[in-house]
């Protein structure tokens, strides 16, 4: 917890007002960055006691001092960073809160940057952008596409996974029945046999892709 959320809380527990908790589902979290630039404006309001944010899920939990800030106040700082929200409470109409208009449209331009690397999900955002970059959120201008080293080691990333699966994937195909029933190719097998050469082929393809799917399995 901040220093911020301590002290709030010490207030609260000395006027005897008891803490309140929200939660409040999120639009507009692109990246491990928008869930960090919400977590830490929340954080840094003084009437704040504790957040937890689950970005995975779109879903923050506050713990607040009802004498000092509000639901909606609390709705207003998380649309600041660009992000729309909708308090979760029971008995309550769900209502939406908005960003402002400028606001958003420039969060939403953070959003188009991110779908040709996010193909629709955060995980790769994380995978591409997270170990190339030590990139602020501020106004998401640190870690777009704009950005020519993060473009360039995405590129540079992309193009060596593509040629490395293209030379493993040829000769497979080439070996295989069907590559020579349709090209009528006999390549040698010294002595090994078709199936076993395309055994070794495929298998480096196969652990890479093993292991990519580990490795983002750990970061959910």
């Amino acid at each position: 917890m901040s220093d911020n959320g301590s002290t709030a809380m010490a207030r609260t527990e000395a006027r005897g007002v008891p803490e309140r908790r929200g939660t409040f589902e999120l639009r507009g979290v692109y990246c491990l960055c928008c869930a960090n630039a919400v977590e830490r404006a929340l954080r840094e309001q003084p009437h704040i006691t504790d957040v937890r944010l689950d970005w995975k899920n779109d879903v923050v939990h506050v713990g607040y001092d009802p004498a000092g800030i509000s639901p909606k106040d609390i709705e207003e700082v998380i649309t600041q960073t660009g992000c729309d929200c909708t308090p979760i409470e029971a008995g309550d109409e769900r209502h939406e809160a908005v960003a402002l208009p400028e606001r958003r449209m420039q969060h939403l331009g953070h959003g188009v940057d991110a779908q040709p690397i996010a193909m629709g999900t955060k995980h790769d955002r994380m995978q591409y952008e997270m170990p190339a970059t030590s990139a602020d959120h501020g106004d998401h201008m640190g870690h777009d596409m704009s950005d020519p080293g993060m473009a360039a080691a995405m590129e540079r990333d992309m193009r060596n996974k593509f040629f490395i699966a293209l030379l493993l994937t040829i000769p497979t195909v080439l070996y295989s029945p069907l590559g020579m029933n349709m090209l009528g190719l006999r390549l040698p097998t010294f002595g090994l046999g078709e199936n076993v050469i395309m055994l070794l082929l495929s298998t480096p393809v196969a652990i890479s892709t093993l292991i990519f799917r580990v490795r983002r399995r750990s970061e959910w």
